[in-house]
């Protein structure tokens, strides 16, 4: 097993070459384990290897093998007895266990851990380092880690040793040799001290005052002379590079898993979108806010209306009603879609890098689990809205308005996923998607101006906008059966009714039908449709960002 220590601190940034192959060329026989990896906190420590099985593995596998897989796994990394314990429950040393598990289902040839001790007591830190040397020895790999503060303990599991400072080799060579090569080039290590510790301060650079950089910049350059001058000295004790690739036979030890094939595009989308659902269904705030947001929102609206009547202040009721009905539901979903959003874009970028699936997979399972949900507190506002404020009382008609309802949410949810492609933070993407969820509202809906009386340069734009044919379909939902006698109060008569049906109603704000042979219900969901396909080539565009 290897350990590579970088003595300096700072950056670096470049590209990890393998035997002359690029680390991203060669992810199927490769691991890398990240310090800062994220886990889904609400699924438990055996679900999550299952889920990360079927993202890494075809179907040609048998679901008993992956089973065994997993099984296999959670015995391996000592996790038998929380396996079933949720992951925001486990300690700092249980979650980066699962961690390292989830690439070690991978089988791969090579391992590399950032930081597999940092954050972690001396037991848990002992404890990783030993999951990976029994991995190590076990199944003929090679695992690389790094470390900052390495333990005395650790030294007998580490095969060789790797110091660096300013990206250059202080020593490189194999544990049980390495006190007799410093004691050789007179810098012994003091009895009772910590070998990996006391070399690590003499690669090191003490940067506290300009005298102390000096001093320790002059002999870390000497450590550094010496190791490339003594080649026959060190030689022994560095050993030859090839010897631990040829341990890696892995048609005599066993078939990688690698060779199973990863996969298909539906079966990823699949995975993802019941990941995704079961760790909703555990976020009882995430689910609430979904259930409920419109129904709530639903009741403080009747709260305003009350019961409506068939006469002139009927008829503007309804069109507000109408109207605050799409404005809030474009806001909410507006409001929740970032937030709940950027979480699962943050697994999202971290598992794309390991190239488990693409960022058009991650979007359509995005939009896929949130649909009953999103369905159902629809339903239930809309219910709200219909009903109880006696609306037409038509069943037919009730679930077209649900459903239109529901397509102008899903619409404002696929619109901010599209922003959230250009903006990291959620409230951003929460201002710029609701801003133009009121632009469109406010212009093409037709509840404020009748549609034929814009300005050319806002009306053309118009049929672009879903509101413009939402709106139509729910107006013509409530008002086209409406009766004729609205002016007949006298408070409504002369210059005072203005609509003298509900027909009238859609004679003037939307003549002839937008001008458009379709129906508007068809094109509303067609634009839905072009929206969920934009949003879907923007997330399968490559473009590196910070996750939020």
């Amino acid at each position: 097993m290897y350990w590579w220590q970088q003595g300096c601190t700072g950056g670096n940034r470049g590209e990890l070459v393998v035997a002359g192959v690029y680390w991203w060329q060669q992810r199927n026989n490769g691991a890398y384990v990240s310090y800062a990896t994220k886990l889904m906190p609400l699924l438990t420590v055996k679900e999550t290897l299952h889920y990360t099985t079927d993202l890494y593995y075809s179907r040609r596998m048998p679901r008993k093998r992956k089973h065994e897989k997993v099984r296999c796994a959670v015995t391996e990394l000592d996790l038998v007895l929380i396996e079933d314990d949720l992951i925001r429950n486990v300690t700092e040393s249980e979650r980066r266990k699962v961690v390292i598990g989830l690439q070690l289902l991978r089988d791969p040839l090579v391992v590399l851990v950032e930081e597999p001790m940092t954050g972690m007591d001396s037991f848990g830190a002992n404890a990783i380092v030993a999951l990976l040397s029994r991995f190590a020895k076990k199944y003929s790999r090679i695992v690389l880690f790094t470390a900052h503060r390495p333990q005395s303990d650790i030294y007998p599991m580490v095969d060789k040793v790797a110091y660096l400072c300013s990206g250059e080799v202080v020593y490189t060579g194999y544990t049980k040799s390495m006190l007799e090569y410093y004691h050789k080039i007179g810098c012994p290590c003091p009895e009772f001290e910590n070998p990996l510790d006391f070399f690590l301060t003499m690669a090191s650079l003490d940067r506290r005052t300009p005298a102390r950089l000096l001093e320790t910049t002059t002999n870390v350059d000497k450590l550094k002379v010496k190791f490339e001058q003594y080649e026959t000295l060190h030689q022994p004790y560095y050993g030859d590079r090839r010897d631990e690739f040829n341990r890696i036979d892995v048609y005599q030890s066993r078939r990688p898993m690698s060779s199973w094939g990863q996969p298909g595009f539906v079966s990823k989308i699949f995975t993802l979108t019941r990941r995704a659902t079961w760790h909703l269904c555990r976020d009882w705030r995430h689910l609430s806010v979904r259930l409920l947001q419109l129904p709530l929102f639903a009741i403080l609206l009747f709260l305003f209306v009350w019961r409506l009547q068939e006469n002139q202040a009927g008829i503007q009721t309804r069109l507000g009603v109408l109207f605050y009905s799409f404005a809030g539901t474009s806001f909410l979903s507006c409001l929740t879609t970032p937030f709940h959003f950027a979480f699962h874009r943050n697994i999202y970028h971290q598992e794309a890098r390991e190239g488990i699936y693409g960022g058009h997979s991650f979007v359509l399972s995005q939009m896929l689990y949130t649909v009953l949900p999103n369905f159902a507190g629809v339903c239930g506002g809309a219910a709200i809205i219909y009903w109880a404020s006696l609306m037409a009382t038509d069943v037919a008609k009730y679930f077209m308005f649900a459903l239109t309802i529901w397509c102008v949410y899903s619409y404002a949810e696929v619109q901010t996923i599209a922003v959230m492609w250009f903006v990291g933070d959620p409230f951003v993407a929460m201002e710029i998607s609701s801003f133009m969820s009121i632009v469109s509202l406010v212009a093409g809906s037709g509840f404020l101006r009748p549609i034929n009386s814009l300005p050319d340069y806002v009306y053309v734009p118009t049929f672009a906008t879903i509101h413009r044919y939402a709106g139509y379909v729910v107006a013509d939902n409530e008002f086209t059966d409406m009766g004729n006698d609205t002016c007949d109060n006298e408070d409504y008569r002369g210059d005072l009714c203005r609509y003298t049906s509900g027909r009238d109603v859609m004679s003037k704000l939307w003549p002839e039908n937008n001008g458009i042979s379709f129906s508007s219900f068809q094109i509303m969901f067609i634009l839905y449709g072009v929206l969920c396909v934009i949003a879907v080539v923007l997330h399968a565009t490559p473009w590196r960002r910070k996750s939020s």
